[in-house]
């Protein structure tokens, strides 16, 4: 299919075409930028997510440089090299980019981390007038991201 893209016919075919239907539609360069726009602005949005998660208790920072990590790799060398050779937040991207995993401490952490805070979050809802079916939600939510961090390869100790 891309040696049809790139064929003569293909290009005489577009040449054919009116130049104002050409115009119209964005071109690929132009699509590129805004899509690296998009992708740098989220990775923004979750590197700050992922920098107030330091010192805020229960805010994730690892899944947040994580993903900030994923929309940077593909927007920004820049940034993304300042945030895989940043001093606490590269090392766990590091790892997740290769497959290395989490170590058992970080599962530990990560787990009671995610429980106390459902526990907490289903205790106030629980208080509260809201329907039965947000609880369930909310178990469905804490099983799968149990689930996620336990199924993430172990890394074994330094």
């Amino acid at each position: 299919m891309l040696s049809d893209w790139r064929s003569d016919s293909f290009v005489s075919k577009m040449e054919e075409r009116p130049t104002s239907e050409i115009a119209d539609r964005p071109t690929v360069r132009q699509a590129g930028r805004v899509r690296r726009a998009v992708y740098l602005v989220l990775g923004i949005l979750f590197l700050g997510l992922a920098l107030v998660g330091i010192v805020v208790p229960g805010l994730p920072t690892t899944i947040n440089a994580i993903i900030a990590g994923f929309f940077f790799a593909r927007s920004s060398d820049r940034f993304d090299n300042w945030l895989t050779s940043h001093p606490v937040l590269g090392p766990p991207v590091l790892d997740h980019r290769n497959g290395i995993g989490f170590t058992v401490r970080a599962k530990t952490i990560a787990v009671t981390a995610i429980t106390v805070s459902i526990a907490a979050s289903s205790w106030i809802i629980a208080s509260s007038d809201a329907p039965g079916f947000v609880l369930a939600i909310m178990a469905v939510a804490w099983v799968y991201a149990v689930w996620y961090v336990l199924h993430q390869p172990t890394k074994p100790n330094a």
